[in-house]
């Protein structure tokens, strides 16, 4: 039978995945149990799961944890990450390392707090702007001072414009009551609605009277008020933030999965950090939705760059280590905030969760978590788009099914690491597609690595004693062949030495006879006649062929059909008469029927 699903939403790449596999539609159905997956939306889970009655079957799946807005509500997620800061400073802990979000707070009650904040924080930035206007000004006297004439008049004025802008800047922003920047946010919306920037109390104490529009004021739904990151990390001079997958099967213990096909979102106008420009939304919101509304937006590309562009342009112009311990410090903010909510998240085995993480990097790469997303969107804005949330789709539905899921599925529709799998690995997969695993605290893991280390051991035992007896063989192999070798060598030298005396002694006679030495001549034969016009094979004559002349050899066919036969163009020339030469044959006839030697020409 097959894998039996339900959906909640008309998306495309959902409803096609499922189909892909081969897998039973059974959305318009009712009963309880006739689904095996059931990809709800929030509103199905918070009714599927606010009766304590219901009680899931072992073979269902369903792809929200009953209360997952401890972490993707906006204002639990800031008091859970508070409260695990807390927690790790009373164990002793570095709370500093959780310092993964931006100063947050939760209004309207923590306005007390979030007001000595901004207080604090506009007071920092009055002796930063002042510091900095001292620093100028002596910059300024010292080049007067040493400057003289024409010149350091005009460094002079320059330096006295910029210092008096400066100035000004600092004056008004301290008589409005604000410098710092900070965004509100909604609690529980997404899409940007709601979403705006303040830099002075006063907006807030009009926000908390009720003076904003009536669709901006939600009645009993807080808001989170966080500093604004305003250095971000800048790409062709525009602000951008990423969107992370992360897909969770278990909380207790925890495991995690992120996927490496994130993009990011840009914004449609170039950044700047000027007070005049914080009400343009195009400029400082990254959200699609809203960006869609902007004259400059790009339908062909959507606003978006694949995670993978990203880092090969951080790698470009950080460098690979700088872009490696990006992406690691990101896997860290999300395992922080993951298990800032551990405790709390009602761990269930029959749920799973796809959770869309954005994050922003600021000017000295260090990540920021924004928000979490419990329905990170599915919509398509453009092909590229389709291609990757299919693909993480797909991907999810690997990590989250069981062995029996996928023994079922269309084995066309699976990757080959997920195809042929054995059902005994299928649970410790570390790398499924794009998901790759970043955290399992089970206790099965943990075994099935302590096993995987020993296998690694023993198998590297062996390889090096292998090794080490293949060296010892080889060794004592070239021990017996040097001796060997260096006997041959002896013979070789001492037979040389005996051939080339008999030649030395052969040539006098001759040169004694005639005053002539022959022209040496390729011969094929082992016998010698008595004019020894052949070419000797033994202690007597030519033990091989003399070197090609630099001429051009023709190639002849041995008679027979044997081996074929180089000879030279031309034959060697000797200086002495050419007619000695000629006498001198005879004897060439032998078993290899050797030639008689040319006369020189």
């Amino acid at each position: 039978m097959g894998i039996r699903w339900r959906c909640d939403m008309d998306k495309p790449v959902l409803i096609q995945n499922f189909k892909r596999r081969g897998w039973i539609d059974v959305s318009s159905e009712v009963e309880e149990d006739s689904w095996d997956l059931w990809w709800a939306n929030v509103q199905s889970v918070k009714q599927l799961f606010g009766d304590s009655l219901t009680r899931l079957q072992p073979h269902q799946r369903i792809n929200h944890f009953p209360n997952h807005y401890e972490l993707t509500r906006k204002d639990l997620m800031v008091k859970n990450i508070k409260r695990y800061q807390k927690q790790v400073k009373r164990e002793g802990g570095n709370a500093a390392e959780l310092d993964i979000i931006p100063a947050t707070y939760v209004l309207p009650q923590d306005y007390m707090l979030f007001a000595e904040e901004f207080r604090r924080c506009w007071q920092l930035q009055q002796k930063e702007q002042q510091r900095e206007q001292q620093q100028q000004q002596q910059r300024e006297r010292e080049q007067q001072g040493g400057g003289g004439g024409g010149g350091g008049s005009s460094s002079s004025g320059g330096g006295g414009a910029m210092a008096s802008g400066g100035g000004g800047g600092t004056n008004a922003a301290g008589s409005s009551g604000g410098g710092t920047t900070w965004i509100m946010k909604p609690s529980s919306k997404s899409q940007g609605k709601g979403i705006f920037l303040i830099n002075k109390l006063s907006q807030i104490k009009q926000w908390s009277v009720g003076s904003l529009p009536p669709a901006l004021r939600s009645g009993t739904d807080s808001y989170v008020v966080s500093r604004y990151i305003d250095n971000p990390l800048l790409i062709g001079g525009k602000k951008f933030d990423m969107r992370i997958y992360v897909v969770v099967t278990s909380f207790k213990p925890l495991r995690v999965f992120v996927s490496s096909l994130g993009f990011c979102r840009f914004c449609n106008v170039k950044y700047s950090a000027e007070v005049g420009e914080l009400e343009n939304e195009f400029m400082h919101l990254t959200n699609v939705a809203i960006q869609q509304q902007g004259q400059d937006y790009n339908p062909h590309h959507g606003n978006k760059w694949p995670l993978a562009d990203m880092r090969l342009y951080l790698e470009a112009t950080r460098g690979p280590e700088a872009a490696e311990r990006l992406f690691a410090d990101i896997d860290g903010v999300i395992l922080k905030s993951l298990r800032a909510c551990q405790n709390i998240i009602v761990n269930d085995r029959h749920c799973f969760e796809l959770y869309g993480y954005d994050i922003i990097i600021d000017d000295t790469l260090k990540p920021w978590l924004i928000e979490v997303n419990a329905s990170p969107s599915l919509s398509t804005t453009t092909q590229a788009d389709r291609l990757l949330k299919h693909r993480v789709i797909s991907d999810t539905l690997n990590v989250v099914s069981p062995p029996d899921w996928l023994a079922a599925t269309d084995p066309t529709a699976l990757p080959p690491d997920v195809r042929g799998l054995d059902p005994a690995e299928h649970p410790f997969r570390e790398q499924v597609g794009s998901m790759r695993l970043i955290c399992d605290e089970s206790e099965e893991y943990a075994r099935w690595q302590e096993e995987r280390e020993r296998q690694a051991v023993r198998a590297a035992r062996t390889a090096a004693a292998a090794a080490a007896a293949a060296a010892a063989g080889s060794a004592a192999r070239d021990g017996a062949g040097g001796a060997g070798g260096d006997w041959s060598r002896g013979a070789h030298e001492q037979g040389q030495g005996q051939q080339g005396r008999r030649l030395d002694r052969h040539q006098s006679a001759r040169a004694a006879v005639g005053g002539r030495v022959p022209v040496q001549q390729y011969g094929g034969g082992s016998g010698g006649g008595a004019g020894d016009g052949g070419s000797r094979q033994g202690p007597g004559g030519f033990a091989q062929q003399p070197p090609l002349p630099p001429q051009q050899p023709h190639h002849h066919q041995a008679a027979g059909g044997g081996e074929p036969r180089w000879e030279p163009a031309r034959a060697f020339r000797n200086t002495g008469a050419a007619a000695g030469a000629s006498r001198a044959g005879g004897g060439g006839g032998g078993a290899g029927g050797g030639s008689r030697p040319r006369s020189a020409v």
